[in-house]
């Protein structure tokens, strides 16, 4: 899905804000949990269901993970471990199981 063909990313300068891109990647989570394959396309408006519980009840949760690429050329997440902790506690105080 991704490939190395594209300019280098400055790792360092990455703020932990949105960062304005032309791709996106988007996937689908099966009614039994799992995801389905993603695909990388250009980036558009998202569409949603009227019907969509976050718009309905007002249920929303976010929580952002920043990753960045090592020197051995890794992936590494900065602190994932307190984000689903964070993540976690959200849920709970909305009710979402």
């Amino acid at each position: 899905v991704l490939d190395n063909d594209g300019p280098a990313i400055d790792w360092d300068s990455m703020i932990f804000s949105y960062q304005k891109t032309d791709r996106m990647y988007i996937a689908h989570c099966k009614q039994d949990g799992d995801w389905g394959p993603g695909v990388m396309q250009d980036f558009q408006d998202l569409s949603m269901s009227p019907a969509a519980g976050v718009l309905n009840y007002g249920q929303g949760l976010f929580e952002g993970l920043k990753a960045q690429r090592a020197t051995d050329g890794s992936i590494v997440l900065f602190r994932p471990e307190r984000n689903a902790s964070r993540m976690q506690d959200g849920a709970k105080r909305l009710g979402i199981p």
